[in-house]
């Protein structure tokens, strides 16, 4: 999910569909990163891993699709630079994670996980746009 997350954070522009090839493209460039750009993709990581947490928590106890892991991972990787800063910060994490849920588009494509390109990428921007909002 780590990795599936750092991805689509880092180029869901350009995925198409071929989600193997997107990874192994993407691990392929993450390779040749220097140790500053590791150390930093590290950090952003355990940032973004911490922030999705207090999302999930917030949501309850019953089980999570992975659609909606995903989507609260990447929402929240794309957006950490900003979240970090925020006096409200867990508020404002479950609030953003409360209105992904209303999102029809994202409930859709979480009720049917619906893999598509197309309806992956419409996910997971709806997720960068609402955990982006100010």
């Amino acid at each position: 999910m780590a990795l599936r997350a750092l991805a689509f954070t880092a180029g869901l522009k350009n995925y198409e569909g071929n989600l193997a090839g997107f990874l192994n493209i993407f691990m392929q460039k993450a390779s040749k990163a220097s140790v500053e750009q590791t150390a930093e993709v590290i950090t952003q990581l355990t940032e973004g891993a911490e922030g999705a947490a207090v999302v999930l928590r917030a949501l309850g106890s019953t089980k999570k699709a992975l659609t909606l892991v995903e989507a609260v991972l990447v929402g929240v990787l794309s957006n950490v630079d900003t979240i970090r800063d925020r006096a409200d910060r867990d508020q404002f994490l479950v609030d953003a994670g409360a209105r992904l849920l209303r999102e029809p588009e994202f409930a859709e494509g979480a009720r049917y996980a619906l893999a598509s390109a197309k309806t992956v990428k419409a996910r997971l921007e709806k997720a960068v746009a609402i955990f982006g909002r100010p």
